[in-house]
């Protein structure tokens, strides 16, 4: 019986053993751990294993059973609801949708999804999270590092960051899309919170703040590359808010129809803001598509702005801040106050270089507005900005201390076209005004206040109706070095001064008189404007003297001021162009410029034959001023081209015949050549007979044995002399003629050598040695060079030689 008891209770223990066994299994299955777990809303919560082939229902779950640095899977469909929302996520993982636009987890417009607990290392990858609800974080609150690439984050809302909530964490977001998220404070997609934020190639649209931010706000460092901003609203900064001491790196990005009251795309208030290569089209704000305002430094490089508006600064407006601009594009943007592209408040600092302003509008500085400090304005170009004053720039009551390598085209207003100035420039240097106009005031300029030193500039083409380039109602202590040619006004076309006072010593005024006494040149109040003394324009010519076809250097130069005064040292305050119109009576001259108050053009003697007026003249002028002309004289020295061409009628010849050489004596010009003489010795052996010649006249000396043909002049042509000799006996005979003439300057002394071959009688062999070719010929040509008058008519020297077999003389 005891036994039978104890087995009993034997086999009792065993199924309770196997009972507890099989409760393990079932729990360890149903718990499953593993690197990749898969959830499709197919799948099944509580009988699934995470697999790929029996995935669990929610993502909850996924991420409650996927290992540390394991990956989830979520299939396509619309995830939400319990299990689905309101997520925490404590160890590292990677959650990848299956589709960008089908993987949906759905806040319902109740519930958030993802938060991220600090430390943890988390990866979202193709999903769309939208319509989530929440104080901080719609979509996601992040306390970690996260990275979250092709997601979609849409119609997200929360208080502060509709879609993203980056509470010190670190975010890296790479081609995301954020669309149409709404932040009840701030933030419409992303609120940065003391964290560090990396936006690449994301789209952000439609996104709105109640009060900042309507895309991003950050409060830590930001860099965003490639990204575009479209059609974000807030009160603050339509796309982007940085604030309170944080750092912001923009890169390639372009910021679209964006709209503020306040920085209608950007507001950078108490911190750093970085640009380059940016583009802000269509943005709209009442201060500024960007408002930098007491921040610590703004720096924009490389930056395009069309067709912003704003009602003071049509694209940035600085206020109690520094802000820099170097090689930005402002373009067609407008302010219905002040600053049509920018506006530069109290207390601010402005530095602007190699920057371009183009179209844009305003009442008050169409281009730029300055009441603070513009500390260094250089390299800008301003092309057709209007405004009512300053059609470029309107300095009210601030200060300029730095203008300079501007160029002013085409601007207008109704005071000061160009430039309008209530305040203080302290230099404007090297900065060229060009076809500016005021309808009242100052073509170029309207100073009410004070300029310090204009200092070679140029002012050409303005207009006005007082003071076609200036109107001066203030003080300018010094207009030195400048160029002051060709501009208009109703009275003084140059400087119309009331109740101010000029030093205009020391400038070119297009004359070379006194500017005082050019009518309408300078008017109003002349006594207080010191002209006197003025620049001369000189030319002269080196050499005075040339050949034809030569060249000869003319140099034209501003140096000497009306006191002989030399300033050459003093060059690099010349304008660096000033046009020059060169024309000559005869020949070509090269057109040139005045680079730093000198020049050299080349004139060049290629008009032919010399002139009958000569030394011919070359004029200059200044190309805005043709009514000033200066001239110098070069005299020009006749050149021809002379050359001998030799032929002989026999081309076999035996002692005792006769036979002629023709010498053909040849000009190519260009001019004719004066007082010709040629030149030659009959060797022993060939024996003079006769000579003809068809113009010019000879002589042959029996003594010396030696022709010479002179002509008084030389055409261009061919004169011939006929040489009839007689071959005395055989032997080899050669004939070398010599050329002077008074416009040549021979320098081989050799021209129509000819070689004569006289065979002996018992020779009859034709074509040996002795033979000579009567169509071989030697011809050279040289260049001469005139040192009397033209030569009036063409020379033909024909040289006819005999030559014959006679006996030798005793």
């Amino acid at each position: 019986m005891k036994k039978l008891k104890k087995h009993a209770k034997a086999t009792k223990m065993l199924v309770i053993m196997v009972l507890l066994g099989f409760f393990i299994v079932l729990t360890s299955v149903s718990s499953v751990s593993a690197s990749t777990v898969y959830v499709n809303t197919t799948g099944d919560d509580t009988n699934g294993n995470g697999s790929a082939e029996n995935p669990y229902q929610t993502i909850g779950k996924g991420i409650s059973s996927v290992e540390e640095n394991g990956t989830l899977q979520i299939a396509k469909g619309n995830y939400s609801g319990t299990g689905n929302t309101n997520l925490t996520i404590n160890r590292n993982m990677t959650i990848i949708g299956q589709n960008q636009n089908k993987t949906i987890i759905n806040g319902t417009g109740t519930n958030w999804i993802f938060y991220i607990d600090s430390g943890v290392n988390v990866t979202l990858i193709n999903l769309t999270l939208t319509s989530t609800t929440t104080g901080n974080g719609g979509a996601i609150y992040n306390k970690g590092n996260l990275t979250v690439s092709n997601c979609t984050f849409t119609n997200n809302t929360a208080a502060n960051g509709a879609a993203i909530f980056n509470y010190n964490g670190t975010i890296n977001v790479n081609g995301c899309t954020f669309a149409n998220n709404v932040a009840n404070t701030i933030g419409g997609a992303i609120f940065n919170y003391k964290g560090t934020i990396n936006v690449n190639s994301c789209t952000f649209t439609g996104n709105a703040a109640d009060e900042a931010a309507g895309a991003i706000c950050n409060n830590g460092n930001l860099t965003a590359t490639n990204c575009n901003f479209t059609g974000n609203n807030a009160l603050w900064a339509g796309a982007i808010y940085n604030v309170d001491s944080a750092i912001i790196t923009l890169s390639g990005c372009n910021f679209t129809g964006n709209n503020a009251t306040y920085g209608g795309a950007i507001t950078n208030y108490l911190s750093t803001l970085n640009m380059s290569g940016c583009n802000f089209t269509g943005n709209n704000a009442s201060w500024g598509v960007i408002l930098n305002y007491g921040s610590n430094s703004a720096g924009l490089n490389s930056c395009t702005f069309t067709g912003n508006t704003a009602s003071y600064g049509g694209a940035v407006y600085n206020y109690y801040s520094t802000i820099i601009l170097n090689g930005c594009t402002f373009k067609d943007n407008d302010a219905t106050t002040s600053g049509g592209a920018i506006y530069n408040g109290l207390d601010s600092t402005l530095n602007m270089s190699n920057c371009t302003f183009t179209g844009n509008n305003a009442p008050d500085g169409g281009a730029t507005y300055n009441k603070g400090t513009i500390t260094d304005l250089s390299g800008c170009n301003f092309t057709g900005n209007n405004a009512t004053y300053g059609g470029a720039i309107n300095n009210f009551k601030g200060t300029i201390t730095g203008l300079s390598g501007c160029n002013f085209t085409g601007n207008a207003a109704t005071y000061g076209g160009a430039v309008f100035n209530h305040g203080t420039i302290s230099s404007v240097s090297a900065c060229t005004f060009n076809r500016n106009v005021a309808s009242s005031n100052g073509g170029a300029i309207c100073n009410i206040f004070t300029i310090n030193s204009l200092t070679g500039c140029t002012f050409t083409g303005n207009n006005a109706s007082l003071g076609g380039a200036i109107r001066n109602m203030g003080n300018i202590t010094n207009i030195h070095f400048c160029r002051i040619v060709g501009n208009s006004a109703t009275s003084g076309s140059a400087i119309n001064n009331l109740d101010g006072s000029v030093n205009a010593e020391y400038n070119w005024w297009g004359f070379n008189t006194n500017p005082k006494n050019i009518s309408n040149l300078i008017t109003g109040d002349i006594d207080d404007i010191n002209a006197d003394p003025w620049f001369i324009l000189s030319i002269s010519a080196n050499p005075t003297e040339i050949h034809n076809t030569k060249m000869s250097n003319v140099t034209v130069n501003l140096y000497n001021d009306s006191n002989g005064v030399d300033h050459s040292n003093e060059s690099a305050k010349y304008p660096s162009e000033i046009p020059l119109t060169f024309t000559t009576t005869w020949g070509s001259i090269a057109q040139t410029i005045l680079n730093y108050g000198t020049g050299s053009a080349v004139f060049t003697a290629n008009g032919g034959s010399v002139p009958q007026q000569n030394p011919v003249t070359v004029f200059v002028t200044d190309s805005l001023n043709q009514a000033a002309t200066l001239s110098t004289n070069i005299t020009i020295k006749p050149t021809v081209t002379l050359y001998i061409h030799t032929t002989n009628s026999e081309t076999h010849l035996k002692p005792g015949e006769t036979f002629i050489l023709t010498y053909k004596l040849g000009n190519k010009g260009p001019d004719m050549a004066k007082n010709v003489k040629i030149t030659f010795q009959l060797p022993e052996g060939l024996e003079f007979v006769n000579i003809h010649v068809d113009s010019g006249k000879w002589t042959y000396n029996e003594t010396t044995r030696t022709v010479t043909w002179t002509l008084d002049s030389v055409p261009v042509g061919d004169p011939y002399l006929y040489l009839t000799v007689q071959a005395a006996g055989d032997g080899s005979y050669k004939i070398t003629p010599s050329i002077t003439s008074d416009t040549y300057n021979w320098n081989s002394g050799d021209s129509g050598i000819i070689t004569i071959n006289v065979q002996s009688n018992n020779n009859n062999n034709s074509n040996n040695d002795g033979t000579v070719n009567a169509a071989s010929k030697i011809t050279k040509t040289v260049g001469l060079q005139d040192t009397g008058l033209p030569l009036n008519y063409l020379l033909l020297a024909v040289l006819m030689v005999l030559g014959g077999l006679i006996p030798k003389r005793k």
